[in-house]
């Protein structure tokens, strides 16, 4: 894998033979600032697009940081609906969430999946990342 960007809060990852994007939040996203989380996730978004991606596989059991809901609406608004509308984009088809522990950042991730605009992706959410690769890179799905 080819480490495309680390910081405090996060490591991205690109898998070319896979063409999935993978992405695990650290403890210290706790103490991100909405502004940050938003920078993240564009920088996320445009990488995605930039590789082409098919998959994307998010090790969230450390992410610690409660998106409050106006960014959960901007995350689905900007960039869930950029990579459903770009030219650039043949197919994010597949996403799978490994879920955090801690409940409040659990459950805005999970309210932001739920969106009707993120349904257009095929996701699953897991408890194990093995699980979660299993599901994601199965021919059946």
């Amino acid at each position: 894998m080819e480490l495309l960007h680390k910081n405090a809060y996060w490591k991205i990852e690109w898998d070319a033979d896979k063409k999935c994007m993978y992405n695990r939040w650290f403890p210290e996203s706790f103490s991100m600032t909405d502004d940050e989380y938003r920078e993240e996730v564009m920088l996320f978004s445009d990488l995605i697009l930039e590789f082409e991606a098919e998959f994307s596989l998010s090790d969230s059991v450390d992410f610690l940081f409660t998106v409050s809901p106006e960014t959960q609406k901007w995350v689905v608004d900007q960039q869930f609906t950029r990579a459903l509308d770009s030219e650039d984009n043949e197919g994010l088809r597949k996403i799978a969430v490994v879920m955090s522990n801690d409940m409040f950042a659990q459950l805005s991730t999970e309210q932001i999946i739920d969106d009707d605009t993120v349904k257009a992706f095929e996701t699953q959410f897991f408890n194990e990342q093995k699980d979660a690769e299993k599901w994601l890179f199965s021919q059946s799905n």
